[in-house]
């Protein structure tokens, strides 16, 4: 367990990272690596239903190390081997292989990334005392609040939090985005919405701009229901630092309370009719009629994930594109076709199952 003391210097060092200004900067990087997940699915798309998850996990990938790092993996274009890193550490976790191999690979990948990180300082310097203009990624921003703050973050420190931003980030928008498409694609007339929106707000072909994203009303609605009924996190747990009553039971101090997101976002007496799979429930008229916390896919409180605004902005920003380009259709006909089951993050048990026509074949 993270001591609170550590996770509170942490906390002011990251958070100024993510304010807006430094968020539109990252939308021309969204936008271009979801342009390059369209060109790659060109190459498939007449195929029969897929799982699109690995082009997704792919596609995220590559714009998370390029927004945290600054660095080009061309995971979507080539065999890269920081993919196959990130798959064999999720299967270890999920088969709870924990053994030597695991660790072997992955302390000489973090002597690897060390000597980026090493690199990263320098050019941060640099850079920024030549006042360029370059783009500053999420671990220039790091350095920076380090300093500003004095909280003098160590190297490991540095590496651990680009670390949880890039593989946990990359691997949870993946996530989110399938769902959601899958989602569009079992229900057509969301999907013509989705599509309308998009067209009306870019046009045939102009790229998504960060000033594009507060149009996608509608969208979000969708990305915010699909995170309802499928939230990454199966719950989140904290610990009860104080005796605690609720309904008559006594939470010990000391004890730990999980809180089933999963179970929350499906209870019949805060969301009716649970699995129907409606984005107007996320209207502000049906928002304000609910208790803050009855949608908490990004835990709630103030040890809540601090990225949700980066996340969304992507997720926006790699569904509009994916959608303007390809009408989706699948399998699946309800909610409750979706099986689920629960490694690391909540997966479809028979996958992200998607058919893809090109819109503009003819």
């Amino acid at each position: 367990m993270v001591l609170v003391p550590t996770w509170k210097r942490q906390r002011r060092v990251v958070m100024p990272t993510f304010n807006q200004n430094i968020l539109n900067g990252f939308v021309e990087v969204f936008s271009k690596q979801a342009e390059i997940l369209v060109e790659q699915l060109q190459k498939i798309f007449n195929k029969k239903e897929i799982d699109l998850y690995d082009y997704m996990s792919r596609c995220t990938l590559d714009t998370f190390c390029e927004t945290s790092m600054g660095a080009t993996i061309n995971a979507q274009t080539t065999d890269c081997e920081y993919m196959r890193w990130i798959n064999s550490i999720f299967i270890s976790f999920k088969c709870y292989k924990h053994v030597a191999f695991h660790y072997r690979l992955l302390k000489k990948k973090r002597l690897d990334y060390q000597k980026k990180l090493a690199e990263s300082k320098e050019e941060h310097q640099s850079f920024y005392e030549e006042g360029s203009v370059k783009r500053k990624t999420f671990l220039d921003q790091l350095i920076e609040s380090s300093d500003k703050t004095g909280a003098n973050l160590t190297d490991v420190e540095l590496r651990d939090e680009v670390d949880t931003f890039m593989i946990a980030g990359s691997d949870t928008t993946a996530s989110i985005v399938s769902f959601a498409l899958v989602m569009l694609a079992m229900f057509p007339e969301m999907q013509d919405k989705v599509y309308e929106e998009v067209s009306e707000v870019l046009g045939s072909d102009k790229p998504v701009e960060w000033t594009d994203l507060g149009k996608f009303v509608y969208l979000e609605r969708v990305l915010k229901e699909t995170l309802r009924l499928f939230p990454v996190g199966i719950g989140v747990a904290r610990s009860v630092s104080k005796e605690l009553e609720l309904d008559g039971y006594i939470l010990p101090a000391g004890s730990t309370a999980v809180v089933i997101t999963l179970a929350l976002h499906r209870d019949p007496e805060v969301w009716p009719d649970p699995l129907r799979f409606d984005p107007d429930r996320f209207l502000p008229e049906e928002v304000s009629k609910r208790h803050p916390y009855s949608w908490i896919p990004f835990s709630g409180g103030p040890r809540n994930c601090i990225g949700p605004k980066y996340a969304m902005m992507a997720m926006k920003a790699l569904t509009a594109t994916v959608v303007r380009q390809y009408k989706l259709s699948t399998t699946y006909k309800k909610v409750e076709d979706i099986k689920l089951q629960f490694d690391v993050a909540i997966r479809p048990v028979h996958g992200y199952k998607i058919s893809m026509e090109l819109r503009n074949s003819a």
